[in-house]
């Protein structure tokens, strides 16, 4: 079987508007196995807050422009196991992003992004789903700016979801979610300075009990089980762990 698309649109959000170009072909080798590609053109143009606000507006950007490439292997397994491959390039020019040290926005020349992700969906067990991904990102910054990788764009990501489901209307899910190779940059007198921010696995869990025919749902969970203390970006620290419960009642 052989599959393809092609689609144009326009996107307004807010003040920011956008068009995009997405082609894309398909062809499934057998019955569990399909090949995919796609080409993704991505123009941007700035917001009116990027524009002309009091503090960090620049009257001076330009449009942005991305051309995104894609292509992968989809797989389903015996056992009830698929299977995604995907590997990506990135090209951004003129990208528009807030400079670390003035707070102004800017265009920037030319960034580079490349990599790949593989996941997985398993469900082997009835009532039980296991999902994983491992994703690595490369980034380059290919314009005058005197910095390599690209700041707060971890390299390596690694995230697992499982999610069971009893047959008495209890639901549990846990996910995890471990990030590497986080970078920023500090400036010190006239010289810039790439540093790392540290490494974290972030654990969240929850349980939900279906009653009453699924009208009332009650629930119980916690974000950051094991109280992670990490940033996502230099001086943010992300919050502790919280403890939350509830109902809702459906009418």
């Amino acid at each position: 079987t052989l599959g393809c698309a092609r689609h144009w649109h326009e996107r307004e959000t807010g003040d920011t508007h956008a068009d995009s170009y997405l082609a894309g072909l398909y062809y499934d080798l057998t019955d569990s196995v399909r090949l995919k590609a796609a080409f993704n053109k991505n123009i941007r143009f700035p917001s009116l807050r990027q524009l002309y606000d009091n503090e960090s507006g620049n009257a001076s950007l330009v449009t942005e422009e991305v051309n995104h490439y894609t292509a992968g292997v989809d797989l389903k397994l015996p056992g009830n196991i698929s299977i995604r491959i995907d590997g990506f390039h990135s090209t951004a020019r003129n990208f528009i992003e807030k400079d670390k040290f003035d707070g102004i926005f800017e265009n920037f020349d030319r960034y580079l992004f490349q990599g790949g992700e593989i996941s997985t969906e398993i469900r082997t067990v009835s009532n039980l789903v296991i999902g994983g991904s491992y994703s690595f990102l490369h980034t380059d910054d290919q314009s005058d700016s005197g910095k390599d990788e690209l700041q707060y764009r971890p390299e390596h990501r690694v995230a697992l979801q499982v999610k069971y489901d009893f047959d008495f209307g209890l639901s549990s899910y846990l996910s995890l979610l471990h990030v590497r190779n986080q970078y920023y940059y500090a400036k010190r007198g006239d010289e810039t300075r790439q540093k790392e921010l540290d490494d974290y696995t972030v654990v969240n869990f929850r349980l939900t009990q279906q009653l009453a025919g699924d009208r009332v749902e009650i629930y119980l969970g916690a974000d950051n089980l094991f109280d992670e203390n990490y940033e996502q970006s230099y001086g943010l620290p992300q919050p502790g762990r919280v403890i939350y419960a509830g109902s809702e009642i459906r009418f």
